[in-house]
């Protein structure tokens, strides 16, 4: 054969030749698949593992067909093998987060500190979209709700420290165009620093919606 013949045969040989998929591990297709339709519902951080049930790992090419419901993380997927055999695998997906908890029972009305939480690993279905994540999120806050040991915190347990209470007597300082007054009210709701609340004037008894700005005084300024 000539040289031209055999540089023309192997360009043809290298035409038809495939380089086969790199295989992976089933657990690694399981989670890449999951991450793709969950990964938009799941906070940053989150760590997923999989479990699979009745079979063990092993290398893969990729999965031709999938299921899964992300309520209980249980999975069904037909994964083509690295032999070419096509498997019905199964399975749960876990998706874990760190998740700030208390450490103890705590009542409401107490401020939280740094002593009181603790991180802890948490399966996502117990963690709820409306828990706090950030350990600096909870320090200094004030318990709204009992806090049970844990249980992620809800951010409508909790609030800035309380500073009016509702039914205090009050300081109503009142400001306008630099005229600057006071009178005695009553806090119609309690209030933390920088909130809106309501209170009545008990001379004029005009109700006026002022700021809770520190203990015991609601700025009202137009």
């Amino acid at each position: 054969m000539s040289w031209i013949a055999r540089i023309f045969a192997g360009a043809i040989c290298a035409l038809g030749t495939v380089a086969p998929a790199a295989a992976v591990t089933v657990t690694e297709l399981v989670e890449e698949r999951a991450m793709e339709q969950t990964g938009r519902d799941i906070p940053a951080g989150a760590r997923y593992s999989v479990r699979l049930a009745g079979s063990e790992d092993a290398d893969a090419v990729v999965i031709n067909d999938w299921w899964l419901d992300p309520i209980s993380g249980q999975f069904l997927a037909n994964v083509v093998m690295e032999s070419g055999v096509v498997q019905r695998v199964g399975g749960v997906v876990i998706v874990t987060m760190d998740v700030p908890v208390p450490t103890h029972r705590i009542a409401a009305g107490e401020i939280l500190s740094e002593g009181d939480l603790e991180i802890r690993s948490l399966p996502s279905g117990r963690v709820g979209s409306y828990a706090v994540l950030d350990r600096n999120d909870l320090i200094g806050m004030q318990v709204q709700r009992v806090l049970m040991r844990g249980r992620p915190v809800q951010k409508q347990s909790i609030s800035p420290p309380i500073i009016i209470d509702r039914g205090e007597i009050v300081t109503i300082s009142y400001e306008n165009d630099g005229l600057a007054l006071t009178a005695k009210g009553k806090a119609l709701a309690s209030g933390y620093k920088g909130q809106d609340i309501r209170v009545v004037n008990l001379v004029s008894n005009k109700t006026l919606v002022g700021v809770a700005s520190q203990e015991g005084l609601v700025e009202v300024i137009r």
